[in-house]
């Protein structure tokens, strides 16, 4: 399966690519401009320079498809938006301040990393060691999280601190609010690690960064409202070495992440713990819920596919079903298309867009058919350069593509009226 189409050539250093099938074309966002490709033929159709509304260099992207619009993460430690059909500029994140007449920076040092959520969210992160989760029509912050370790007074496992009489139940916090509340006070002063890659799990409402010093930690926005610095919900500890990406494989149900120490591992999202992994140095990720299959760009320049067993003796473990070679050198982003089962990829040190169609070779329609579990609702993960994000893509059997996933449509107008309750 998979037949490789080739590269593109790009003026600049890139950051990001995507495909949108809507519009047949490539849009490759680089330091300093947008680009667009014709898919097939490859033509450079226009360059958009962002320079009008940021004199800043881009130093990471994501993509969602739900709205077509791309998101930047810039050197003036600011948030950008912009529409994909266009490249016209939207907004910048977060909200204009009145007062000082102008644009508060997003974070306090570099932007690392970006993630789509679903219902108009995005997490952001960087080497101030701060995770925010944003608002993006409105560009309000929403809540933050710091990325330093539990008090040793904090239990790393989620329930652990309930008494015996709390039913056993396991997968909250919820009754530790007083705990949290003196936690969190503490962990104000405790310095904290640069953020180097970001996931989220609708399923538990968990959002997930991974730091420099090789831990992953989980927070949940509902936890204590009004705090804005909280205590993680649990740490995964087990790599040696920055967090490269992450990303949540829902069938599974296991936290992907990959690390500089050459190592993929699996993570138990509810407890914290290890369940499995193998060696692989995977510079970014992406992961496909409708295949049930992981994407991994590698230094070398090579993808693979990757799947997560889920069952039987094998559980935990991963099986690789394919590579393929992109560039000469490293991969430093890569955008899965599941609605046209292609892939592009990016590499800086040649300043090239790699491009491969029928990648697993199942179609949309055919993997929608097969799929059991295709009316579930989640995010797959998608993070920076890695793509992200759902859209408006139709199938004839009435499923919605949204928030990186597939639903059917009655599911999918029952959620929106949830979310416009709660909003």
């Amino acid at each position: 399966m998979g037949n490789a189409q080739g590269q593109l050539k790009v003026a600049g250093t890139p950051v990001g690519a995507y495909q949108d099938p809507r519009r047949d074309i490539i849009i490759a966002v680089t330091k300093t401009n947008l680009q667009y490709y014709q898919t097939e033929s490859k033509v450079l159709l226009k360059t958009v320079n962002v320079s009008s509304f940021s004199k800043s260099n881009i130093n990471t992207s994501c993509y969602s498809d739900d709205d077509d619009i791309i998101i930047t993460g810039d050197s003036d430690f600011r948030i950008r938006q912009y529409h994909g059909n266009t490249g016209d500029f939207i907004s910048t994140i977060p909200i204009f301040d009145d007062q000082s007449g102008s644009h508060k920076s997003s974070h306090d040092d570099v932007i690392r990393s970006l993630c789509v959520l679903p219902y108009d969210r995005l997490l952001s992160g960087g080497n101030d060691g701060v995770m925010k989760l944003w608002k993006r029509k409105t560009q309000e912050l929403i809540c933050s999280f710091k990325n330093t370790s539990a008090p040793a007074s904090f239990s790393s496992t989620p329930g652990a601190n309930n008494n015996n009489n709390n039913n056993g139940n396991n997968n909250s916090i919820s009754n530790n609010t007083q705990q949290q509340q003196t936690t969190s006070q503490n962990q104000s002063s405790l310095e904290a690690t640069p953020i180097t890659a970001l996931a989220y799990d609708v399923k538990r409402n968990y959002v997930f960064c991974g730091g420099s010093d090789g831990v992953v930690r989980a927070f949940s926005p509902d936890s204590a409202d009004q705090i804005s610095l909280r205590t993680p919900i649990c740490e995964m500890r087990g790599h040696r070495g920055a967090i490269m990406a992450m990303v949540v494989a829902n069938v599974a149900d296991v936290l992907v992440t990959s690390c500089m120490d050459g190592s993929i591992r699996l993570w138990d999202m509810a407890s914290g713990k290890e369940v499995g992994g193998a060696r692989y140095y995977a510079q970014c990720m992406q992961y496909d819920r409708l295949r049930d299959i992981l994407f991994c760009g590698n230094g070398d320049g090579q993808f693979a596919a990757i799947q997560v067993l889920n069952a039987g003796l094998m559980k935990g473990e991963i099986r690789k079903l394919r590579t393929a070679e992109m560039h000469r050198n490293g991969i430093q982003s890569l955008f899965y298309n599941t609605v046209t089962d292609s892939l592009v990829t990016t590499c800086t040190s040649d300043s090239t867009v790699g491009v491969c169609s029928a990648v697993t070779g199942v179609t949309f329609d055919d993997a929608i058919a097969t799929n059991t579990n295709s009316s579930i609702y989640g995010n797959g993960g998608a993070g920076a350069g890695g793509g992200g994000g759902g859209g408006s893509h139709r199938s004839s059997r009435g499923y919605v593509y949204r928030g990186g996933e597939y639903i059917e449509q009655q599911q999918h107008q029952q959620h929106q009226r949830q979310n416009d309750k709660t909003t």
